[in-house]
C-alpha cells in the first residue's frame, strides 16, 4: 500500500512538473524567416527590401542635350542595372515594378539600413549619388532628377 502511494505521488509529480518549452523563432510577419508557429521571438529575424529607381518624362528628355544615352545604376558600389536615358515613367512605379533598375538588399537583422547609390552615364560620369534608407517592411521607390 505504501509502495502504491509513493508510485502515485511520483507519477503525479512527474506529469505536473513537465513543462513544454515554447517554440522559438522569428515572430515578425514581414521578416524573410518568419515562423508562424513561433510562440517566443528568439531575435533571429532577417529582413530584406527592394529599391526601385525611376525618372519622369521631363528628366528623360533632358539627357539628349547632355549627350547621355544610357544610365547605369549602382548600390553600394555594385552595378544593379542600366537603361536607355530616354526611358521614363508617367508616375512613380509601384513595388511590383522593376523601374529603370532595381535590386533587393539583405538588411540582416536590422529592420532599417542605409545604402549608397549612384547613377552614371555610358562614359562612367556620375550624375547622381546619395544615400537611401531601406525598410525591411516595404520597398523603396527612388526618383532620379
Amino acid at each position: 500500500m505504501k509502495t502504491l502511494f509513493l508510485v502515485t505521488i511520483a507519477a503525479i509529480t512527474l506529469f505536473t512538473n513537465c513543462k513544454k518549452d515554447p517554440i522559438k523563432g522569428c515572430k515578425t510577419s514581414f521578416a524573410t524567416n518568419y515562423n508562424s508557429t513561433a510562440e517566443e521571438d528568439d531575435g533571429s529575424c532577417n529582413y530584406e527590401s527592394k529599391v526601385i529607381f525611376w525618372q519622369n518624362q521631363s528628366n528623360a528628355s533632358s539627357w539628349s542635350a547632355a549627350g547621355v544615352t544610357a544610365l547605369n545604376f549602382y548600390v553600394d558600389g555594385s552595378f544593379i542595372g542600366s537603361c536607355s536615358a530616354n526611358t521614363y515613367y508617367g508616375s512613380s512605379p509601384n513595388c511590383s515594378s522593376d523601374g529603370l533598375a532595381h535590386t533587393t538588399k539583405n538588411l540582416g537583422s536590422s529592420k532599417v539600413k542605409s545604402f549608397s547609390y549612384s547613377v552614371k552615364d555610358q562614359n562612367g560620369i556620375q550624375w547622381y549619388s546619395g544615400t537611401i534608407s531601406l525598410d525591411g517592411s516595404t520597398c523603396s521607390v527612388q526618383q532620379i532628377n
